[in-house]
């Protein structure tokens, strides 16, 4: 009889020492799951962002010279971010690196160049999120603001496709290289670890000899 009840009271006392056990672990494993479908989510977003940065690059290489150049880099961006929220879009810059790996200028990434619409003396445009989704939205319509051969009161007007880009392989130097730089504010999805977090991405190409990807200009 004693023995049957100090059994009874070591099984109670073990699945006690369980519970607290599991009331410590519980609350991790949430926390850990949690994480771990943060991570997915923040990772599909990085990839579409990297993504459209290399296509925007893609684009902007084969349109070279082309007064629609930097429209046709946006329009690509547009098709390529599909998945994501365009009104997330803190900026995209169109810039001239100084090679293959080249950064964006700091100062093309100014609240003030962002204002402003991009640097003259960096050699860049900057488009703010309304600019993307004005070509998305109005393909056609959109090109008014980027068709000037000489790109006057045109969107690209601090580093001008038509008349400062160099193509040429006989240039000194050879052909200028064209970075893309996109920042994207994520939203997470739990708020455990934060409201958003921002995502940058830059891809860098050279300059290919004209090619006809984009409308007549």
């Amino acid at each position: 009889m004693l023995r049957t009840r100090l059994r009874l009271l070591r099984l109670r006392s073990e699945r006690g020492a369980v519970m607290v056990e599991l009331a410590i672990v519980a609350p991790l494993i949430v926390m850990l799951a949690m994480g771990i479908f943060e991570f997915g989510v923040a990772y599909r977003s990085d990839l579409s962002v990297g993504n459209a940065g290399r296509s925007g690059a893609r684009i902007g290489s084969n349109a070279a010279t082309h007064n629609l150049a930097d429209h046709a880099i946006l329009s690509g961006l547009g098709s390529a971010m599909s998945d994501l929220d365009l009104d997330k879009v803190n900026m995209v810059v169109v810039y001239r690196a100084d090679d293959a790996d080249g950064e964006v200028p700091p100062g093309c990434i100014t609240s003030s160049a962002l204002s402003a619409g991009g640097s003259n003396a960096d050699n860049c445009n900057t488009y703010d999120k309304n600019d993307l989704m004005n070509v998305v939205n109005d393909p056609v319509g959109s090109q008014s603001s980027f068709d000037d051969p000489n790109c006057v009161g045109d969107k690209d007007a601090f580093w001008c496709s038509a008349t400062e880009r160099e193509n040429s392989q006989g240039a000194p130097g050879g052909p200028d290289y064209l970075g893309v730089y996109i920042s994207y504010d994520h939203d997470l999805v739990t708020g455990l670890f934060g409201a958003t977090f921002t995502i940058t991405d830059h891809t860098v190409m050279r300059l290919e000899p004209e090619e006809s990807i984009v409308g007549n200009g």
